[in-house]
């Protein structure tokens, strides 16, 4: 219970600190292109979406076949470059992440379809994963903690299957993307 606790407090200590970047983003040509305003609000529907927690394009196993788009609604302030990104499917939010120097910074999330719960939370920086993910089981359990350095996983910092120390060393070991292959279905 106490690794639980360090873990966690070293993730919202990463949360804590200030993120900076002076990389290019694809959405900034698309947003200064765009807007006169002082805010850009944007939607815009498709049959995929970019996901940044896998790192490419993707889309849902839906059950039914169906033919529905994804409604992604950007909202950035021009002069602070901050604002958000949010993805929904069927009028439910299914992603959202902070936008920052038009790129994708600070903290993301993926959500349960069905019920809106949490199932994904992490901290981003150029677009991609750079520090603690939580992953949770539909249960609202932790099912793990991982660690990741622009975009690449590092290893896991807590996994519930991990009953000691060594047992979660054997597991790093060993260790893939735990996030490239989740499937999120309907």
């Amino acid at each position: 219970m106490a690794i639980k606790k360090v873990v966690i407090s070293v993730f919202f200590i990463y949360f804590s600190i200030v993120l900076s970047s002076n990389a290019q983003s694809p959405f900034q040509d698309w947003l200064i292109s765009k807007t006169e305003n002082d805010t850009v609000y944007r939607t815009a529907n498709s049959k995929d979406y970019f996901d940044y927690f896998k790192g490419t394009e993707d889309a849902f196993a839906v059950v039914d076949f169906s033919d529905e788009e994804y409604e992604q609604v950007l909202s950035v302030h021009k002069e602070s470059k901050s604002g958000y990104l949010r993805i929904f499917f069927r009028d439910t939010i299914v992603f959202k992440y902070e936008i920052q120097d038009f790129d994708v910074q600070g903290i993301g999330t993926r959500f349960d379809y069905k019920n809106g719960n949490i199932l994904m939370q992490g901290l981003f920086k150029d677009s991609a994963l750079n520090g603690p993910l939580i992953s949770y089981k539909p249960s609202q359990e932790i099912e793990f903690i991982a660690d990741y350095k622009k975009g690449k996983f590092k290893k896991y910092l807590y996994h519930v299957e991990a009953k000691s120390k060594v047992k979660l060393k054997e597991m790093n070991r060993n260790a893939e993307n735990p996030v490239k292959y989740k499937l999120i279905t309907m």
